[in-house]
Parts: C-alpha cells; sequence; structure tokens
C-alpha cells in the first residue's frame, strides 16, 4: 500500500516539475527576445550620440528599430497637410519607397490607413509593417 502511495506522489511530483521546467523555457525565450531588444535601442542610443544631422539619425533609427522590432520593413513619413503630400524621409527593409519619394498625403498616409489593407497588414504608429509570415 505503502509503495502505491510513493508511486502515486512520485507521478504528481513528476508532473508538477514538466510544469516548472515548461514555464522556465517560456520565461528564458521570453527574456532572451526582451535582451536583443534591449541591446537594440542601446545601441540606438549610441548610435544617435554620434549622429549630427536629421538625416543620419532618421536613418540610425529605422535600421535599430528594424533590427530590436523584426520587422520586414521600417520607414519615417513626413507629411505635409497644407501641401497634401507625403515623403519618405528615411527607410529600411524591403517594399519601403525610395529616400525623397513623395505622394499624395489624401487626409492620411499609409500610416494611418494602413491598418486592415492586404498590402500592409499590421502597421504601428512608427510606420512599421511586420511580415504575414510571422
Amino acid at each position: 500500500m505503502v509503495s502505491i502511495g510513493l508511486a502515486v506522489l512520485a507521478l504528481v511530483a513528476s508532473v508538477f516539475i514538466n510544469k516548472i521546467f515548461s514555464r522556465l523555457n517560456e520565461a528564458s525565450t521570453y527574456l532572451e527576445n526582451r535582451a536583443k531588444e534591449e541591446e537594440g535601442l542601446r545601441h540606438v542610443a549610441r548610435m544617435l550620440t554620434g549622429a549630427f544631422t536629421l538625416d543620419e539619425v532618421l536613418r540610425h533609427i529605422t535600421e535599430r528599430a528594424s533590427l530590436a522590432a523584426q520587422p520586414e520593413s521600417a520607414y519615417v513619413e513626413l507629411v505635409d497637410q497644407a501641401a497634401d503630400e507625403i515623403t519618405c524621409v528615411a527607410g529600411y527593409g524591403a517594399g519601403v519607397p525610395a529616400t525623397g519619394t513623395k505622394g499624395c498625403f489624401r487626409g492620411g498616409s499609409r500610416t494611418t490607413h494602413g491598418i486592415g489593407d492586404s498590402e500592409f497588414p499590421a502597421v504601428c504608429r512608427l510606420g512599421v509593417r511586420h511580415s504575414r509570415a510571422r
């Protein structure tokens, strides 16, 4: 009778140990991802202190944001509402218009209207778009 009780106790203990290792693995993965993001942000801070022009600063921001968040691409738009036009002032990654490319603003940019668009499935305020393959 004692051996059956010990066997049940061992089984329950192994289930709890398995659950603990599973949570430990999840936490490790999360922390590794956070460490990569933080390293990218630290690198941005270091690079920005060495950048002297606005173009350099914007280029560094888009490059490092892409490395930290791992999107397909990132870009910065300059909006001129008076002229009803947007200009790509910096970009990094696939499918980003060339720096200096102008387009019609029409009351919103790709960033503000891209949410739900099939071409730009997930757009955040910074103009970062993620691939659907993720």
